[in-house]
């Protein structure tokens, strides 16, 4: 029996301390080869932009390296989800795909896949709109933007911006607060 043709749970135990009580983590994955390929992906994605934080250029070729192999993934199974690949899979696909601004048909595509996944639950929606901002002019969910300045970011222009709050409570995201969000994203990201 292969793998990839059976449905297996996996229980990890990751015990830590939270009031005097542990907690027990339970990974549920259908593709746990294709989990780790996705996790190896996001690992390389992160390592480059923590070694060159300020070197954009230097992640594109990462990116783009990424971006086929998602390519590949997305052809042979569909878009990632939770039950497939587990929480964290999920979130190393979204991650490549977020980063693949090269071809954002591609980003596009995958957010029509995502949509209907909402629903039931095989997609986080904070996911979602971080994508749909990314692939849209004006973005519908605040989490967007540019830096315009040491520790300052200033997001890119917002659809109704007197909803969006209703728009991210909708998805369960919390309100956008936006200059306590611009802050700490500056802080972040804005060297």
């Amino acid at each position: 029996m292969k793998v990839r043709d059976s449905f297996f749970v996996i229980a990890a135990l990751l015990f830590t301390a939270s009031v005097g009580a542990q907690e027990v983590q339970i990974i549920r994955a259908s593709n746990l080869a294709l989990r780790q390929e996705l996790l190896d992906l996001q690992e390389v994605d992160q390592r480059v932009r923590l070694a060159k934080p300020n070197e954009p250029a230097a992640w594109k070729e990462v990116d783009l390296q990424n971006l086929a192999q998602l390519k590949v993934i997305v052809e042979k199974n569909g878009w990632p989800t939770i039950s497939m690949v587990s929480k964290d899979g999920a979130l190393a696909a979204f991650l490549i795909a977020q980063h693949a601004n090269s071809d954002p048909d591609f980003q596009r595509r995958v957010l029509a896949m995502m949509e209907p996944m909402l629903k039931t639950g095989e997609v986080e929606s904070p996911l979602y709109a971080y994508l749909y901002d990314r692939t849209h002019t004006p973005q519908r969910y605040g989490t967007q933007g540019t830096c315009a300045g040491k520790g300052k970011w200033t997001p890119r222009a917002i659809e109704a911006p007197a909803k969006v709050d209703e728009r991210r409570a909708a998805i369960k995201m919390v309100p956008l607060k936006l200059a306590e969000y611009a802050a700490w994203v500056g802080e972040k990201s804005c060297p």
